[in-house]
This record gives structure tokens, C-alpha cells and sequence, in this order.
């Protein structure tokens, strides 16, 4: 039999398919796909505002981005994360730009 797995998560889970590859060893079924839904905010609320990007930082971004999409707010090692990252990106366009 084929299994295709279903899961709605509040955030990401980067070993998600080796929990679930352990939890059907041995058993008699070949994972197929891994669906996972996020419970992210629906619908528009009131406190929703529309900024440009000029007016808007890339971590305010970034934070706004993830708490659409996972329905709960960046967690530090996110922060830091998109951080370490945002700060590669702007130095490697400073070296190209000389």
C-alpha cells in the first residue's frame, strides 16, 4: 500500500519526514508524499496594513512573512537565522557593486 501523510503544523519541522520514515518502518507501506498544511492566520484582519517597501525593514518582512504563514511569530534561531542570511546577501551585492 502507498501512504500519503497529511500534517497541519504551527511551524516548520525540518526532520519531519524522518519521524515519519520511523514511525512506518517495518510496517508493510511505502511513503508516498508528505502533505503538510500550515495553521497560518486567515483572512484579512483590521490591524492588517498595507506598507511599501520602502517603508517596511527585510526583517519586519520576514517576521510578518512567517506569522502569515505559520500563524505563530518567528522564533529566535528564525531571527537569527534570516539575520546571518540577510547580512550574506547584503555583502555579497556590496562586493559586486565595486
Amino acid at each position: 500500500p502507498w501512504l500519503e501523510v497529511r500534517v497541519l503544523l504551527d511551524e516548520p519541522l525540518p526532520d519531519l519526514r524522518q519521524r515519519i520514515e520511523t514511525a512506518i518502518t517495518g510496517k508493510a507501506c511505502r511513503l508516498v508524499r508528505i502533505v503538510s498544511e500550515y495553521a497560518g492566520k486567515r483572512g484579512e484582519t483590521e490591524s492588517d496594513v498595507l506598507l511599501g517597501l520602502d517603508q517596511i525593514t527585510p526583517q519586519e518582512l520576514f517576521a510578518r512573512a512567517w506569522e502569515e504563514q505559520y500563524g505563530n511569530p518567528a522564533d529566535e534561531q528564525a531571527l537569527d537565522d534570516f539575520a546571518t542570511l540577510l547580512q550574506r546577501v547584503e555583502f555579497a551585492h556590496a562586493e559586486d557593486d565595486r
